[in-house]
């Protein structure tokens, strides 16, 4: 009998060893190297009007999955985001522009956050995407007329001031 289970315990054995080397899927490949991005435009600390262009440029070694585009107001707390683009291509390069009316806001220092995910944010892939973010000032000029107390003068509102 001892041999009886001394053959049983081999084969529960060898069967685990079979099951587990048998098995054809591979594990994933966990991508290690966060995306980059840069803003092109605005500058960091410039001073902008109107419509002002923001362009954004981001790479990856793989593929570039989302990126979006986050202003934080100088009356928030908190980045909301104005833009969104997918990347539905396999492509690892891409640039993307938004034109920020800014005559619509508020004069005041803004922040301009752009974040890139190489991934679905959904799945693992052993980076969590990357972030740039800079600062402008917004100073729009109104033109009030050439009357008496009229001319140009600063601080824009745009219909957004409370």
């Amino acid at each position: 009998m001892k041999s009886i289970k001394i053959l049983s315990i081999s084969a529960l054995f060898f069967v685990a060893c079979e099951d587990i080397t048998s098995n054809n899927q591979s594990a994933p490949i966990i991508d290690m190297i966060p995306p980059t991005v840069s803003i092109s435009s605005p500058l960091d600390n410039q001073t902008v009007s109107g419509v002002q262009s923001i362009i954004i440029s981001a790479q990856d070694n793989n593929k570039i999955h989302d990126v979006s585009l986050h202003i934080l107001s100088p009356t928030s707390n908190e980045f909301y985001e104005i833009e969104r683009w997918n990347n539905t291509s396999s492509s690892s390069s891409v640039s993307y522009s938004y034109d920020w009316d800014t005559s619509l806001e508020i004069d005041g220092n803004y922040n301009i956050k752009v974040i890139v995910n190489d991934h679905d944010v959904y799945h693992t892939s052993g980076n969590a995407g990357t972030e740039k973010e800079i600062g402008v000032m917004v100073y729009n000029y109104v033109y009030t007329g050439g009357g008496s107390g009229g001319g140009w003068s600063g601080g824009g509102c745009g219909g957004r001031c409370e």
